[in-house]
């Protein structure tokens, strides 16, 4: 039988040569295949910048708290008279009021919220923030806060790229070097809507396979990102349930999962991270958006 068809290998070129260019070609696209998967020179400014913003972030809150006890002040506090926006109690303490409040005094730039790496192209600076006598608050000359700055993204467009914790919540961490530092604000990540455990190890079912969320450090199907906690330390985390987050269930300690509000927390104090809109008439039913 005559031996198979092959090209013809170019004169002065032996056999031996041709199988070494064929693995050096190959070892060449393994390679550039390496590079685009990982972040460009540009790409690593975006994620250091994001770590950066989110420690501002924090920092501003950590001011905010100086004159209230350490605690961060809530917008139906801080708006007791109603002079910003014209809803009951609670109801005030909303994502939105709470941070366009701390932009309103000064404390941290409005571009500050809004990541670096935002995959969601509804969420975008608030250019037209005003910072003296909001028209769109009940007494522009009395406002605390822009009440036209906006964080439910599901809603419309929105101002605000950072998942925290809920409000109510948030107001009752206490900000102070020598306590253990909590976690209170991240990258936003997806929905869970159950944890199993197994082997001691967190196991969240993700509702949303495809969340825009992953796309901002992780992967098309895995979330990363940063974790910012009251001390102002920044720390990357690579799983929905870091290593070292716990918290107390009815079954004892267990790992705690960033975006789920675990039912068996017997604070609550579990960390549990989103994007907050209406609170309810008692201003602990928040209801979660996510992406």
């Amino acid at each position: 039988m005559p031996p198979p068809h092959r090209r013809p290998i170019p004169h002065g070129i032996t056999r031996t040569d041709a199988a070494a260019l064929v693995v050096f070609v190959v070892i060449a696209i393994a390679f550039v295949a390496l590079l685009a998967g990982r972040p460009t020179c540009g790409g690593r400014s975006r994620v250091v910048r994001d770590a950066a913003q989110l420690r501002t972030i924090a920092h501003a809150l950590a001011l905010l708290s100086e004159d209230h006890g350490g605690h961060v002040p809530l917008p139906s506090a801080v708006d007791a008279d109603g002079d910003t926006v014209d809803v009951d109690g609670p109801r005030k303490d909303v994502s939105a009021n709470l941070f366009s409040l701390a932009v309103y005094a000064g404390l941290v730039p409005v571009e500050t919220l809004v990541s670096p790496v935002e995959p969601n192209d509804r969420i975008a600076v608030d250019d037209d923030y005003a910072y003296d006598a909001p028209p769109a608050a009940v007494r522009p000359d009395r406002a605390r806060w822009d009440p036209a700055f906006a964080a439910d993204f599901t809603e419309g467009p929105a101002n605000l790229s950072y998942a925290h914790l809920p409000p109510a919540r948030l107001g009752a961490v206490r900000w102070a070097p020598l306590d253990p530092a909590t976690p209170v604000l991240a990258n936003r990540g997806p929905r869970v809507a159950n944890v199993r455990y197994v082997a001691g190890r967190a196991a969240p079912a993700i509702t949303n396979p495809r969340s825009l969320t992953f796309l901002a450090h992780g992967t098309d199907d895995m979330w990363e990102g940063h974790v910012v906690h009251t001390d102002g330390s920044a720390r990357f985390a690579f799983t929905l349930a870091p290593d070292g987050l716990t918290y107390q269930s009815t079954s004892g300690t267990r790992p705690d999962v960033l975006f789920y509000d675990e039912p068996d927390d017997i604070g609550p104090h579990n960390t549990f991270l989103s994007v907050f809109v209406d609170p309810g008439p008692a201003g602990d039913a928040y209801r979660a958006v996510w992406d």
